[in-house]
Parts: C-alpha cells; structure tokens; sequence
C-alpha cells in the first residue's frame, strides 16, 4: 500500500507546488489510481485556467498601455475627478495650470477656479450643478474659467462627462485653453465699439 500512497502524495505535492505540468497516471484502476488520474486532470485544468488568465492580463495590460498613451498624449486638458478630487490628470493639464502632475492630483478642481464665474455665478455652485448632471449621465459642455500657477485666469471650452472606475462613477473633465480667443475677440468687439 505504500506504493500508491506514493502516487497520490507526489500528485498532491506538485500541484502544492504549482507545477501544474500533466501528472504520470498511474496505470492502476483501483482507488488509489483513479485518485492519481483526478489529479492529473486537475491540475491540467488548472493551467488551463491559468494560461488564460495569464493572457488577459497581458491584453489587459497592453490596453491600459495604449489608453494611458492616449491620455498623456492628448494636446487637450484631461482630468479625472472623484467627487470634488481631482485623482488623475495628464501633463496638458499641468502645461496649462503651470504646475506638476503632483501638485494638481489630491486637490480640490475648485482650488484652480475663482471664486466667481464669468457670468457672476459661485464657481462651486455652477460646478457642483454641471457635475451632477454629467454624473447623471448627461454631458456637459460649457465656458469655464480656471487660474493658473501665476494667479492668471483663463478661459476653456470644458467637456463634462461620467466615467466608470473601479466600480465608482468618476468625472472626466476635457478643455481646451480657449484664453486667446477670447482675448480676440475682446479686442474686435472693442475695435466695433469705437
């Protein structure tokens, strides 16, 4: 009897030992060898299964590549809020802000807004409605002014929507710097004025 408690015990031990490779079958057709054949069969499914994991983590692995690629690469402002954080941003948002990556990821969005709007209202009160409403599945587009390292404000064509991450929702908040536009036009309508 100890022969056969011999197979199943080094089947027990490879597979303890993650050596999922096939099993030798034991040629016996009692319990002992029926019990040897299980876990060959085991442990081939289990590589099975870890095979293909192992291939979806590098799919998933080489599309988080291409999307951060994407996100870093983007000539537009691209921030991720959580709430009122903001926990990721891309480094078109730091040119524009004048600021690092580190400096902008932890803080408040409302930290880089004045206090008022163009058009008079609370920045936070203004916000908070946009982001409700793109939270709610409804995206928004909008002027928004922001201020950058240098106290400066300027102005961005912003793009508000709701983002999936992690199994929480999360804002994705696209602008483009449209200051000098603005500036321009500014200056037209003045010129039309006099």
């Amino acid at each position: 009897m100890i022969l056969p408690v011999k197979y199943v015990t080094n089947a027990a031990a490879q597979v303890k030992s993650g050596k999922f490779s096939p099993i030798a079958i034991s040629d016996r057709s009692d319990e002992v060898g029926l019990l040897v054949k299980e876990f060959g069969e085991m442990s081939h499914q289990i590589s099975t299964l870890i095979n293909d994991l192992e291939k979806r983590e590098e799919v998933i692995a080489e599309s988080e590549k291409r999307y951060r690629a994407l996100f870093e690469s983007a000539l537009d402002a691209i921030l991720v809020v959580d709430g009122c954080t903001i926990v990721d941003c891309n480094q078109a948002t730091a040119n524009a802000m004048g600021l690092s990556r580190e400096d902008i990821i932890g803080h408040s969005i409302y930290k880089y807004t004045p206090e008022y709007q163009f058009d008079g209202s609370l920045s936070v009160e203004s916000g908070t409605e946009k982001a409700i409403k793109a939270i709610n599945g409804e995206t928004q587009s909008f002027e928004w002014q922001y201020i950058t390292k240098d106290n400066k404000v300027c102005d961005a064509e912003v793009f508000l929507s709701s983002l999936l991450l992690n199994g929480k929702m999360h804002l994705l908040v696209m602008g483009r710097d449209v200051t000098a536009r603005k500036q321009d036009e500014y200056a037209s309508m003045k010129l039309y004025d006099e």
